[in-house]
């Protein structure tokens, strides 16, 4: 089965509890798929993620998504592990800024970011997924009143 890799960025509006699950659901792919391949553990640690799956990683349950993440992440060798490593931590460190913004006000409940995302595709398009690989941008908030632009 031939895997191939796809960089791009993609608008994408979360709620807050969206972009909690999107922290945990990222730092669950680099602990427990990328750091040290295991299928069982980024099963048990993604099981609250649910709501985020088909919104930024293109997986309807955790199972099939940590199937394809282990079974990856084992087969690289350790420079190439390395360098998305890096580039799933400054993801995780941009949606962190994204927490700390959306939850700087208590008005925020939903925001819209431009993420970049690195996918990785299969022969069946079912078996697709991907991760925040690196700092987007925050374009918009939105309030009881609407959206407002995030300068």
């Amino acid at each position: 089965m031939s895997v191939l890799t796809n960089e791009y960025t993609q608008v994408v509006v979360l709620s807050k509890a969206q972009v909690t699950e999107a922290i945990t659901a990222q730092n669950a792919i680099i602990q427990h798929g990328i750091k040290v391949p295991s299928q069982s553990n980024l099963v048990a640690a993604m099981a609250a993620v649910t709501s985020v799956l088909s919104i930024l990683l293109f997986k309807k349950t955790v199972p099939s998504l940590s199937l394809g993440v282990a079974s990856l992440f084992a087969s690289m060798i350790p420079n190439e592990r390395a360098t998305v490593e890096g580039m799933a931590n400054s993801g995780l460190q941009f949606l962190a800024n994204v927490n700390t913004t959306i939850n700087s006000s208590a008005k925020y409940d939903q925001i819209e970011v431009r993420l970049p995302f690195l996918e990785y595709t299969y022969d069946n398009s079912a078996n697709n997924w991907r991760f925040v690989s690196g700092y987007g941008v925050i374009t918009r908030l939105h309030t009881p009143s609407g959206w407002i632009n995030a300068n």
